[in-house]
């Protein structure tokens, strides 16, 4: 009697495991995906010279995309993204192709991405951020450390990043 109950625990637990892993790996709602990323830097901006420093908060947009690329091991979903900016007026350029996956459990969440942004005015920012990333739910969310940047002036940025996006059909540049 014993061994049939534990048994039957092993099974339930089995088929959890099996339905979960089989749902993140099935699931690829990112791919073919363009994200309108509306970011916010939150930062102080330090004079090298001086050592002086100031609040320096200004917008940008970037622009994101998805392509599955397989399951990661035990890791979930893996993903291939471009990130496209405005690196002068009227001239966007892929400034990152790079690779990443999901969590186990949820093909939404990614774990700490390195993310190098740049901006139409000259203001680039480094940044950590823990994405989520919902295609159905039309929503791209994160925020993270500015660990080091630059604003238009050139003086050096510390602070954080936000970062609140949605799909869109087609960037508005064109994709070579």
């Amino acid at each position: 009697m014993e061994k049939t109950r534990r048994f039957g625990r092993a099974m339930v637990v089995l088929a959890i495991l099996f339905f979960v892993s089989t749902a993140v790996v099935s699931a690829q709602t990112l791919d073919g995906k363009w994200f309108v990323m509306n970011c916010q830097v939150h930062a102080y901006a330090v004079d090298s010279t001086s050592g002086d420093f100031v609040i320096c908060n200004f917008p940008f947009q970037a622009y994101i995309y998805f392509s599955y690329n397989g399951p990661f091991g035990t890791h979930g979903a893996g993903y291939d993204y471009q990130i496209w900016c405005q690196t002068t007026p009227g001239h966007w350029e892929m400034t990152a192709n790079t690779s990443r996956y999901s969590v186990s459990i949820s093909e939404n969440f990614f774990e700490d991405w390195w993310m190098g942004l740049y901006t139409k005015d000259g203001a680039n920012v480094n940044t950590y951020i823990t994405p989520y990333v919902n295609a159905v739910a039309n929503k791209f969310k994160a925020g993270g450390e500015i660990y080091y940047g630059s604003d238009a002036k050139g003086r050096t940025l510390f602070g954080w990043l936000t970062i609140n996006g949605k799909t869109v059909s087609h960037p508005p540049f064109p994709v070579e």
